[in-house]
């Protein structure tokens, strides 16, 4: 195992996070790697560390990769795990309260109690429904709302797991796991009856002054929990064939380019040429060669738009098409235009980011369809109609109906920012799709890039003018503050952490330092600016190191940490200048997250308004 490095550019921030990696051999042999934990944001000198237990063989956390109910590869079998509770909360979201944004602080159970809600990982939706379990680790970030008319009930219970840390010495101690003990995500409750009655049980256990004597009782109550939830269960039946389908359908994804065949392919995965077609069907709903056609045809759409200098026949050959007019007669038969005269004619777009559908309303063009948040929406419907578009709710954004328009059919583009290479895939499933980059410092380049994709660059120059001269007449109007070198600090509170923010487009960063020409403090110029970090978490002590004449927090409120605001009646934070001289903003979080146009226009307009009152 390794640890790798990784890059997120999302939603206007850029953040640096670390995973450990395995890397083992597929069927055909080629060398895949596998993740086995996300480590978050590290230091420098915790990166370091870890590479160094790693290159020891050290490592004791197991592997996510494991069937529900047991433990997860990469314990030995002799390792007793042990499990220890932290603590329990009843959780109530209110019918119709909006999304919340959570950091789990330590290994949890979520338990369903009652209503429904929805809760968002990454790309993953889940349904949160009366009876449901789910477990994640320390760290794991989520959004969880209840756009019901109903009261979300919900049980988090908090608990740290550990593992002899070498279990041929009888003698040895225990370590944290660093990795999930079991596979995360939702737990197949087989008993939810009874899964609720220890929950009970163990709130029993831990009600203030009624069981203080007795922690054994706690520790009994939360074993009996886990025990329950996560017994052991043979794994769920795999549809006959679908094992191979999934690599067949990344083989034709992968490879649509090269002379693919059925029967090659059936050969390689060792089933008959009939038995293949006849499943292949019955997962795609299409025949082989038909689908393949469809995902050559889609890549064609996608080379198009975004690489108008290329020759049709150029494409034709990139895309696996042999003959052009071949290749001009079955796009027009999927898209109903000839590809000479597709590239000028009118196109459908599917918006899969809040940012990236205000990028396109600024640009004049209405999607078909198009995630957006809902303080955009009035500002863009008091700008035009926005009739057209049917609007993408935030716990589907990856899901299949939202790539499809009102009537069903694929759009020319579907615009998108996936995370990583498996979200991409997912989407060209769909239809072609456009890869926006999630920059942070670069939010002109993407917005270029958006522009020249939909042709219209004029719109974008105009649009970039005008903005920078907004900005230059605030300079101007903030030119005494300017004049004495005021500085300002970017704070923000997520999950009871708190967080000093660098020169990023998220949280105000570029708007304050760039737009309005404010000072960084040198704290925060050299551990953030100079090493491109866009933020870093500090302990409430560290605050006078990061002091400046103004503070801009931003406060994300949840109510899974209701004293998570402790650090405000210290005294690192009281005796600071910026609080004593009533120099302290908390401005909407929702509206300083972005670096779309929009996003842009409201932070520079609101901070200008804060620092003159």
């Amino acid at each position: 195992m390794f640890l790798k490095k990784q890059i997120i550019r999302k939603r206007g921030g850029v953040y640096v996070y670390y995973r450990i990696v395995s890397a083992y051999r597929d069927e055909n042999g080629r060398v895949k790697h596998r993740i086995e934990k996300h480590l978050g944001a590290l230091t420098d000198a915790e990166a370091d560390r870890i590479r160094a237990v790693l290159r020891a063989g050290e490592y004791p956390g197991p592997s996510p990769a494991a069937q529900q109910g047991a433990p997860a590869e990469g314990l030995s079998a002799t390792a007793l795990p042990a499990f220890a509770f932290l603590g329990m909360h009843r959780l109530v979201h209110a019918p119709g309260s909006p999304s919340e944004w959570n950091v789990t602080d330590a290994d949890m159970i979520l338990l369903v109690r009652g209503g429904r809600g929805e809760l968002q990982l990454g790309w993953r939706a889940y349904a949160l429904e009366a009876g449901a379990a789910f477990y994640w680790t320390a760290g794991t970030g989520m959004h969880v709302a209840n756009p019901y008319d109903e009261p979300l009930l919900l049980d988090r219970i908090s608990f740290a797991s550990f593992a002899q840390a070498d279990s041929m010495n009888a003698g040895a101690g225990y370590a944290r796991i660093a990795g999930p003990y079991w596979t995360e995500g939702e737990i197949p409750a087989a008993s939810p009856g009874r899964i609720g009655r220890l929950a009970d049980e163990l709130r029993s256990a831990t009600e203030p002054g009624v069981h203080a004597c007795e922690p054994l009782r706690v520790q009994l109550a939360c074993c009996q929990l886990l025990a329950s939830l996560f017994q052991p269960r043979p794994a769920a039946g795999e549809a006959p064939g679908s094992g191979w389908i999934g690599t067949a359908i990344r083989h034709v994804h992968d490879h649509y380019g090269l002379d693919v065949t059925r029967d090659r392919l059936a050969a390689t995965i060792g089933v008959s040429p009939a038995h293949f077609s006849r499943a292949f069907r019955r997962e795609t709903g299409l025949g082989f060669v038909d689908y393949l056609r469809r995902v050559r045809i889609w890549r064609a759409q996608e080379l198009l738009q975004l690489a108008p200098r290329k020759q049709i026949g150029e494409i034709a050959g990139l895309c696996g098409f042999r003959s052009e007019p071949y290749f001009s007669r079955k796009f027009k038969q999927l898209t109903g235009h000839a590809p000479s005269a597709y590239r000028d004619s009118p196109k459908s777009y599917i918006s899969l980011s809040g940012h990236i559908t205000s990028n396109l309303l600024t640009l004049g063009i209405v999607p078909a369809a198009g995630a957006l948040e809902l303080w955009m929406r009035g500002h863009y419907e008091a700008r035009g109609d926005l009739s057209g578009m049917r609007t993408i709710g935030e716990f589907e954004a990856f899901e299949p109906p939202a790539v499809r328009d009102s009537e069903g059919r694929t759009p020319d583009l579907i615009l998108a920012r996936p995370a990583d290479k498996q979200e991409l895939e997912r989407l060209r499933r769909y239809g072609p799709v456009f890869r926006l980059p999630d920059t942070d410092d670069g939010w002109r380049e993407s917005f270029f890039l958006l522009a020249d994709a939909v042709n219209r660059r004029a719109e974008a120059e105009a649009w970039v003018r005008r903005f920078d001269a907004r900005a230059a007449a605030c300079r101007e109007a903030l030119a005494p503050l300017l004049a004495r070198k005021e500085t300002a600090t970017i704070l923000k509170i997520v999950s009871e952490r708190l967080y000093v923010y660098g020169r990023t487009t998220s949280m105000s960063g570029f708007v304050l330092y760039d737009a309005l020409g404010l000072r960084p403090p040198e704290a925060v110029m050299r551990e953030l600016i100079d090493r491109k970090a866009p933020n870093k978490p500090i302990a409430p002590e560290e605050l006078p190191r990061f002091a400046a004449d103004r503070i801009f927090v931003f406060d994300y409120r949840t109510q899974w940490y209701p004293d998570g605001y402790a650090w405000m009646r210290s005294d690192a934070w009281l005796g600071l200048d910026a609080v004593r001289n009533g120099r302290v903003y908390m401005p909407d979080p929702k509206i300083f997250y972005g670096c779309d146009a929009l996003s842009l226009e409201v932070q520079l307009e609101e901070a200008f308004r804060l620092l003159r009152s």
